[in-house]
């Protein structure tokens, strides 16, 4: 069996590498929490990646990043530096590489197969492992499980965006149902983006009667969920509430603002303020250093944070250099798996929440092998 060289990659070796690392954040959930153990996958990952196209400059850039940033800024904490520039890099060899690569030894049925245990697996695990979370001031009622609520719901996204392409209904059901239920609103975007873009794709097709009937019984759910008492019905209804976006017009400090971006608002100006203030500097060009937005964050408003930002965090921890960079890998694999949907899917999740932070490896595979028969598949 080929696992990989510079034009192949193994279909098991990716199911492998993606249940590596859903399984590793459920154990180390139950044996450490917080715990680094999953920078394990991200490495091996990584260097199957690296080797597939071993002479790429932007593969020897990513990996001379990691090592770079990792070693040249600050004198602690350099385990969690090389861990935050390693899923960076991971996230831009994703998406690079992925799309030159012909999959190898795996079948259609296999990987709908291994996707649909995989994403039962997370649901069932998150069911078991959730509770309401006690660090919220909102008034919605907020999930968290082995992973963070929006890693979850954005995990479910695309795997609601796969089950509705291969046409098994039945499967998006409970992800869908779970996932406006943990309570975060980008991952409620996120599922009616899944949904907006499948119905664009059937109109593209023509399949209109079969549209309407997918409507139609949308809609007859919707109208069920919200003329009777349900836990869902609640959920929703309380986090629309906190959907106002005229809250913006009102001080950007004041409790409705904070409310409707969950004190975002305040992490951006800061952000933003300090990189006007450093103008035309290496700082801006080369940026502060991984997780420098942590300690700023922590120096100026006394929160351990990050920006959950993508392109507010690229700018001021790794510079304009790697924001472009970036970028310009996220237009390149969208346009090479003709995925409008996934360019909107990142950015979404990049500007309301972040994407690189989130197993954002195990979303672009997923939604590489949604579109393989666009790119390559070998048997």
């Amino acid at each position: 069996m080929i696992l990989y060289n510079k034009n192949y990659i193994s279909g098991k070796l990716l199911i492998f590498l993606i249940a590596l690392m859903i399984l590793t954040l459920i154990v180390s959930f139950f044996i450490d929490p917080g715990s680094n153990y999953n920078s394990y996958p991200y490495l091996i990952a990584f260097l199957i990646l690296f080797f597939s196209r071993p002479n790429s400059k932007i593969s020897i850039y990513l990996l001379g990043i990691i090592i770079y940033y990792s070693v040249m800024f600050d004198d602690q904490h350099f385990s969690s530096r090389a861990g935050y520039m390693l899923t960076f890099s991971l996230t831009c060899i994703s998406l690079y590489i992925l799309p030159y690569l012909t999959l190898k030894d795996i079948s259609r049925n296999q990987i709908n197969n291994s996707l649909i245990i995989i994403c039962y697996t997370i649901i069932i695990t998150y069911f078991f492992t959730s509770e309401v979370s006690t660090d919220i001031s909102l008034s919605r009622v907020y999930f968290k499980g082995f992973i963070i609520p929006h890693q979850f719901v954005y995990l479910m996204a695309i795997f609601v965006h796969y089950f509705l392409l291969q046409k098994k209904y039945l499967l998006t059901v409970l992800p869908i149902i779970y996932s406006v239920y943990v309570g975060t609103r980008t991952g409620m975007i996120l599922i009616l983006l899944t949904l907006f873009a499948y119905f664009f794709l059937m109109f593209q097709a023509k399949y209109r009667k079969k549209i309407l009937k997918f409507i139609f019984i949308i809609l007859l759910f919707i109208v069920t969920l919200f003329i009777t008492e349900n836990p869902i019905q609640k959920q929703i209804t309380e986090v629309f509430q906190l959907l106002n976006p005229t809250s913006l017009l009102v001080d950007s400090e004041s409790e409705e603002s904070t409310n409707f971006t969950s004190n975002r608002n305040v992490l951006i100006i800061a952000g933003v303020t300090q990189i006007r203030l450093d103008g035309i500097s290496p700082k801006n060009f080369f940026g502060r250093g991984p997780r420098s937005s942590y300690s700023f964050i922590e120096r100026t408003l006394n929160w351990n944070i990050w920006f959950h930002n993508d392109l507010l965090e690229i700018i001021f921890s790794l510079g304009f250099l790697n924001l472009i960079i970036y970028l310009k890998l996220i237009i390149s694999y969208c346009k090479k798996t003709k995925s409008k949907f996934f360019f909107f899917f990142i950015m979404i999740s990049a500007l309301t929440n972040g994407f690189f932070m989130y197993t954002s490896f195990v979303i672009i595979v997923v939604h590489y092998l949604t579109s393989h028969e666009k790119i390559r598949l070998s048997n």
